[in-house]
């Protein structure tokens, strides 16, 4: 007996095992490549969306630490930022939570929220500038945030924003209790989309 022929008896006689097997084989080939196309058509949009939204803004200098706001106006001022951009602003970004009372004394709360310290030029870098910014004691909420508070221009909302402390809390010297500052009565004077 040959050795092709010795094969061929055992396809025929295995066949229900390799078509199973065939199957199988043609089942997963067609999931992992159905997972890849879905992973990388979610990857683009998720890239699309998060380009769109950062409008004109090209680079990020993040720092774990204050900076003057001289700096910026230093980096503006250099030869070779204007050869490359056009501005620059100065932003903080703290992650707190917001609340807001309602005339019928219920409290609305949201949490996560992106609590943006800036300037004027901030809000050269969008299309959805506010008619009025804000002041002293005074913030702008979008429309999102605005409507999971039920907050209106000129209502009362509270922040409640980490404090600024040159020691982590997790170090063992590091402040464990009262790490969270409120900032109460600030009133809404806009609402952006």
């Amino acid at each position: 007996m040959s050795l092709l022929r010795l094969i061929f008896r055992g396809l025929r006689h295995h066949w229900r095992l390799h078509v199973a097997v065939s199957l199988g084989v043609a089942a997963a080939t067609a999931v992992l490549t159905g997972a890849l196309l879905v992973g990388d058509s979610m990857r683009w949009s998720l890239r699309h969306l998060t380009l769109d939204r950062l409008g004109k803004i090209d680079e990020v200098i993040l720092s774990s630490r204050f900076f003057h706001a001289e700096l910026t106006d230093q980096l503006c001022d250099s030869d070779s930022f204007q050869q490359h951009f056009e501005s620059a602003a100065g932003v903080i970004l703290l992650h707190g939570s917001a609340e807001c009372r309602s005339i019928a004394g219920t409290v609305r709360r949201a949490r996560g929220v992106s609590v943006l310290g800036c300037d004027e030029s901030f809000w050269n870098f969008g299309s959805d500038r506010p008619g009025r910014l804000a002041g002293r004691r005074e913030v702008v909420l979008n429309q999102p945030l605005a409507d999971q508070l039920g907050a209106r221009i000129g209502g009362q909302i509270v922040l409640r924003i980490p404090k600024a402390n040159q020691i982590p809390g997790e170090s063992p010297l590091g402040r464990k209790s009262d790490t969270v500052g409120g900032l109460t009565g600030l009133t809404v004077v806009e609402i952006v989309p």
